[in-house]
């Protein structure tokens, strides 16, 4: 596992030596298992990327005011300290602007980085999931169950019956693939 790790990954290598020094084992050990113990679908639904931003930004705007209240609260007390570790997105930025002048420039840039680790954080899911998918697809003959992940990409904003009508057409063409 550890030529797998990038040196400058520090939240990685800390995890791996937690796990080590906690039971003395290596971390490779605990590494996940792609064999499913049962048939599994899992739907995606990944909108594109100009009707992900346009939402972040809007969803962001309207949080923020609820979302400074929440956050002074929690100044000076130990969640303060357990926010910033954890690294939830906007939490420590809205706790540095609450420190600075909160100027309306500087919520449009608070707005901004928000929505930039926002960003960043749905291109490291859009990562896992393929990841995922192609273990699963590497390990399918290790196990008798099949696991299928299907990606929707809706251009519009999606309605449950066109995610379900999407999600049979899927169905079907894996269907077809693995008859064949």
């Amino acid at each position: 596992r550890a030529r797998e790790l990038h040196p400058h990954d520090r939240y990685r290598v800390a995890r791996a030596l937690e796990i080590w020094y906690a039971t003395g084992e290596a971390p490779s050990r605990y590494k996940p298992q792609y064999s499913p113990s049962f048939h599994t679908l899992i739907i995606v639904v990944d909108p594109p990327d100009d009707v992900l931003r346009a939402r972040m930004h809007e969803r962001t705007r309207t949080m923020l005011p609820g979302w400074i209240v929440e956050v002074q609260k929690i100044i000076g007390t130990p969640w303060e300290a357990f926010v910033r570790k954890k690294g939830f997105i906007g939490y420590a930025e809205i706790i540095d602007w609450l420190a600075t002048d909160q100027s309306k420039s500087s919520v449009e840039m608070l707005v901004e980085t928000i929505v930039r680790q926002t960003w960043q954080y749905i291109r490291r899911q859009r990562i896992f999931w393929k990841k995922l998918q192609r273990n699963l697809t590497k390990n399918r003959n290790n196990s008798p169950f099949q696991c299928t992940i299907v990606v929707c990409r809706a251009a519009t904003e999606p309605t449950a019956s066109a995610i379900v009508d999407r999600i049979a057409y899927d169905l079907r063409n894996i269907a077809k693939r693995n008859a064949a």
